[in-house]
Formats: structure tokens, C-alpha cells, sequence
């Protein structure tokens, strides 16, 4: 696992969520959050393990993101 990604941004929802396998591949801390769940496009529910802080690159946009781990 290296340390760049492709990501595919969704402008309309609600939150930035992440999957832990990637969490843990770039060994990224994950900190409690209060969110415990979330329901999903099918409408299923997911359970949170908690939110990392994530640097996102852009060519020259950069910004700090705090993401949900699923």
C-alpha cells in the first residue's frame, strides 16, 4: 500500500466516509467519534469505527479532512 490514492468526491453527501483497510494501510490513527452508525445508499446501517484525520492534495489545493472509518 503506498501513500497516494485515488478518491471519487460526492459532492451531496453528507460526510467524507473511508474504509479502515485503508485507515490501517497508511497507518493513520483512528480516534473516537460521536457518530456510532450510518445508513447507507441501500439503506442499510453501518457501524462507525470511529474518524481519522486525512491530508487531501489536489495539485495545489490541499486541505485536512476528517473522515469517518467504516
Amino acid at each position: 500500500c503506498g501513500t497516494e490514492a485515488r478518491i471519487l468526491p460526492d459532492t451531496g453527501a453528507s460526510h467524507v466516509y473511508v474504509n479502515q483497510s485503508f485507515i490501517r494501510c497508511i497507518n493513520v490513527p483512528i480516534r473516537p467519534t460521536n457518530f456510532r452508525t450510518v445508513t447507507l445508499a441501500n439503506n442499510m446501517q453501518a457501524e462507525l469505527l470511529g474518524e481519522a484525520k486525512l491530508k487531501l492534495k489536489l495539485h495545489a489545493f490541499t486541505a485536512d479532512v476528517d473522515a469517518l472509518v467504516l
